[in-house]
């Protein structure tokens, strides 16, 4: 279940008034608990007080009088309701001071469902740290943590989650400068 959703359609003539009708993939939208058909002087309406996913579609308002016919339409389109959680630090860095050669841990802690990728940056552009060398890339359960084994000025920790069918791509970041 979803919120619900309002059609309107305005009417600028009609004598005499219009009969006027919705339909909904060809047939006919009855008042009920979730569709209420309401009428504001020349504003016709339908609000569907909760929408599902079988009440996607096509809806139609049908006017009539005894000099003719006229319709239009709109599209409905429900969108599920997203699954898991976006990313969000449970910890951020702290800020560390360090003499000149000192080895440095900076962590932080994670959370996110799905458990969202991570990675440690490296300068504005935000070069992305692998293992090796001068650095060690650190997971255990949801505390990501980066050991630095010379001195840098600058280093960052980016956390994506990544769902492009759901959720798009959602990025926080927490940084360190000196």
């Amino acid at each position: 279940m979803i919120a619900g959703v309002l059609i309107k359609v305005l009417w600028s003539s009609g004598v005499p008034p219009p009969e006027v009708v919705w339909l909904h993939e060809g047939l006919e939208v009855t008042e009920s608990e979730d569709f209420h058909l309401l009428r504001e002087g020349n504003r016709f309406m339908l609000l569907i007080q909760e929408v599902f996913p079988e009440d996607n579609g096509t809806y139609c308002c049908r006017a009539w009088n005894q000099n003719g016919e006229a319709q239009t339409q709109a599209q409905l389109t429900v969108e599920e309701p997203q699954e898991g959680v976006q990313p969000w630090f449970i910890t951020r860095p702290q800020a560390v001071s360090a003499v000149v050669g000192q080895q440095v841990l900076l962590s932080c802690a994670v959370a996110g469902d799905p458990f969202p990728e991570h990675a440690w940056t490296l300068g504005a552009p935000g070069r992305p740290l692998t293992s090796g060398g001068d650095y060690e890339l650190l997971q255990k359960d949801d505390v990501v943590s980066l050991l630095i084994r010379s001195d840098i000025r600058v280093a960052v920790v980016t956390v994506r989650h990544l769902d492009t069918d759901i959720k798009g791509l959602h990025e926080l970041t927490a940084g360190l400068c000196d």
